[in-house]
């Protein structure tokens, strides 16, 4: 499967009211990955909703590889076996990185 590498991330541009998902792996450049704001409608603080998407999205590569990795184990899980797929939720809620 083929998707954007790199570590996502959620930013938030208060003067155009929109949330932005990107990931920096072109020599720091910021690579788009998607809006979940609404342009004209402004998006923070009163849209947290466009927030918890964002998260949602920017967790996307974790969350595949964390269960990518447990479904390949072929065994019963362990508690270490959920670690990843814990930091994934956690960045999923905005809690993570």
């Amino acid at each position: 499967m083929e998707y954007t590498k790199g570590k996502w991330i959620v930013t938030q541009w208060a003067s155009h009211n929109d949330v932005h998902v990107s990931s920096n792996i072109l020599i720091g450049i910021p690579t788009f990955i998607a809006n979940c704001g609404n342009p004209g409608i402004s998006s923070l603080p009163h849209n947290p909703e466009a927030l918890a998407n964002a998260h949602l999205i920017a967790a996307a590569p974790d969350m595949y590889e964390a269960l990518k990795k447990l479904t390949d184990l072929g065994r019963p899980l362990s508690r270490g076996d959920m670690s990843e797929g814990n930091k994934a939720l956690a960045k999923a809620e905005g809690k993570g990185e």
